[in-house]
């Protein structure tokens, strides 16, 4: 087989991070497949972007590296999730029965090393990786970073077993190694959240059905101790938020009907979203500060209700392309900045009367003076 593997992100974009870290364990799987692959004799590629470069143009080197190969038999991008979920799926090229297949294969095959949930094979119609190349495609995602079973069972599973049932999949044969058996470990407990902030969640499932450990304020209630809501790298799609209102403007380009409630498991009245990425956010509260991160790399101006802080016009967080990442927090309520004063002058001080007229017939004495002289 002639195969192209993409060891995920770069360091400049690494991707999620919690109990284990994304960009780390694909570098790490990536080096150790390839091997494995070329050892079996096949014809291996890796279309891995270089450590420097950053979304989206790390996406678009790994799109053109392959497609400007002859004769790819399978593209697999390796990555681990986030989200709040547990277990093994692999995304496929919505309708590519070959692609659905591998998919298929795969996340079996994998699932049964780490001994963890099979989540299975998803369709999928906006990762650029799997959409946007030529041959069928699909990404592997291991493992949830967030999830301390799935670290667990990370921990107890062998180089040998995940190498194995990677390579067994992209060949399209089942793994018939033995699954660990992972020890329970304790998992660090969670300082009490506050109760006096804004609370907010995020999804980046498009179905909605995996959400990201709830915030309130700065405090990350789940085990990440980010102090946004969000897995940077990949967009947000469905926000809910406790503000009396907020609305989303998404890929689809239009802003969706506002929402007033704060409820993740109510998709249509309490939370705000289509499934696509959210590209601004507007959030109407004068008492709320919100940032937004974008998929670009960039903080965004703060902003206070409908205000910009930075001084904009607009009356949302965002610059129209993808949010993966939110924070927020209670503030003062916005006042619009006052103009600056400008100085006043003194008046002169005004002279006596007296004083003024003395001068004057001084002046004319003077002039008298020199004219008899």
């Amino acid at each position: 087989m002639r195969i192209v593997i993409d060891m995920g992100h770069t360091p400049t974009s690494p991707g999620a991070s919690g109990y284990l870290d994304e960009l780390e364990c694909d570098r790490k799987i990536g080096e150790r497949v390839i091997a494995e692959l070329q050892r079996r004799g096949h014809t291996v590629y890796n279309s891995t972007a270089p450590d420097w470069m950053a979304y989206p143009d790390e996406v678009n080197h790994r799109v053109n590296y392959t497609n400007s190969l002859d004769n790819i038999d399978l593209f697999v991008s390796l990555h681990l999730n986030a989200g709040g979920g547990h277990g093994t799926e692999v995304l496929y090229f919505a309708g590519d029965s070959d692609g659905a297949w591998y998919a298929s294969q795969i996340s079996k095959n994998v699932a049964n090393a780490f001994g963890v949930t099979n989540r299975g094979a998803k369709p999928n119609d906006w990762v650029g990786v799997i959409c946007n190349t030529y041959p069928t495609a699909v990404l592997i995602e291991y493992l949830f970073v967030d999830s301390w079973d799935d670290k667990c069972a990370w921990d107890a599973t062998s180089w040998d077993a995940i190498v194995g049932a990677t390579c067994d999949g992209i060949e399209g044969r089942d793994w018939n190694g033995e699954a660990p058996s992972p020890q329970p470990q304790p998992q660090p407990e969670p300082k009490p959240a506050p109760s006096d902030d804004v609370r907010y969640r995020v999804s980046i499932d498009p179905y909605g059905n995996e959400w990201c450990d709830e915030m309130v304020g700065s405090f990350d209630t789940g085990s990440a101790g980010d102090d946004y809501a969000g897995v940077l790298g990949h967009p947000i799609v469905w926000f809910s938020c406790d503000a009396p209102v907020y609305r989303v403007y998404t890929e689809d380009g239009r802003w969706l009907d506002p929402v007033y409630q704060y409820n993740p498991n109510d998709l249509v009245n309490g939370t705000a979203g289509d499934g696509s990425p959210i590209k601004l956010i507007e959030i109407s509260a004068d008492n709320i500060k919100y940032q937004v991160h974008t998929v670009a790399g960039d903080w965004l101006p703060w902003m206070v209700g409908n205000h910009d802080t930075a001084g904009s016009s607009d009356t949302f967080a965002g610059n129209y392309t993808n949010i993966d990442a939110i924070r927020m927090g209670y503030t003062d309520a916005w006042q619009e900045p006052q103009p600056e004063p400008e100085p006043t002058q003194e008046p002169e001080p005004q002279e006596d009367e007296k004083v003024s007229l003395l001068k004057k017939l001084i002046a004319l004495f003077e002039k008298i003076l020199e004219f008899f002289k």
